[in-house]
């Protein structure tokens, strides 16, 4: 007989409403799917999950009260009882870690250690502005663009891009498009108004995101945005968008819109 193994996870979050639990573990899939969303994320953690449990003959099931948590259910059919050991054996380790009590959220404790509004980081060529709510990709632009020779300041939300335009003269922004608070549509927006009173209105700003749907790139245009780079990128990438609008001998033009590539026609092999 195959052991079947048990377990559940519960948060103390923002909870799920019920007409949102049938779509749990679709893939690119989040309950607020704004763009200017609280709590970032690409809506792959449970999808993951998800095809994991399913590809062990187990399965997630979640129940979850709006505004109080939620209760992941975890079974997995396994093929030995070595294997039972080994995942029950992650699972302890796991719960070693150390949480904070409901009752320390509820009193308003903070999570972390406050972050600042945006990071100096030091180098010799442009002085970007890097606005992306993800820290794994803040480290990893950063370590690109300083690599480059930079200079980068690091803003995670639309509202800390305003405060930094405010204060600095940028030679450009890197504006993620989804991001909490204030999403980049609305902070770029915000920056061509002179009444906002940034330093440069007129910065070059390229959108990057994630998404290549149909009407994206206009989007981005209406929203006062110059160019876009497109998630995920090659480091030669983000450094030929930021050479184009760095140019000082000779103006920039706009890229064509983006355009969706047909599948290559190939005759049919007997």
């Amino acid at each position: 007989l195959r052991p079947l193994l048990s377990f559940q996870v519960a948060d103390t979050g923002v909870g799920i409403k019920p007409q949102h639990l049938k779509m749990i573990g679709q893939p690119f899939h989040q309950a607020d799917s704004s763009s200017s969303r609280r709590f970032g994320g690409a809506g792959l953690g449970l999808s993951i999950c998800h095809r994991l449990c399913t590809m062990m003959d187990g399965g997630i099931e979640c129940d979850s009260v709006p505004g109080q948590g939620s209760i992941f259910k975890v079974r997995l059919l396994l093929e030995s009882p070595q294997s039972a050991a080994a995942v029950d054996s992650v699972i302890t380790a796991a719960a070693a870690v150390p949480v904070v009590a409901p009752e320390a959220l509820a009193a308003g404790a903070p999570l972390a250690p406050p972050r600042p509004a945006y990071a100096r980081v030091e180098g010799e060529a442009g002085y970007i502005l890097l606005v992306e709510d993800s820290p794994v990709n803040q480290m990893v632009a950063t370590g690109v663009l300083k690599k480059m020779g930079h200079r980068v300041d690091v803003a995670e939300n639309g509202f800390k891009a305003i405060e930094a335009l405010k204060q600095n003269n940028y030679d450009l922004v890197l504006m993620d498009c989804h991001m909490p608070e204030m999403d980049g549509f609305k902070a770029t927006a915000l920056l061509r108004d002179p009444r906002t009173g940034a330093v440069n209105p007129k910065v070059p700003v390229i959108a990057v995101t994630a998404s290549v749907l149909e009407g994206s790139y206009d989007k981005c245009l209406e929203a006062g945005m110059d160019d876009y780079l497109a998630k995920p990128f090659k480091p030669d990438q983000l450094h030929d968008v930021i050479s184009r609008w760095r140019r000082a001998d000779e103006v920039p033009v706009r890229p064509e819109p983006m355009t969706r590539l047909e599948p290559e026609k190939k005759e049919a092999v007997v």
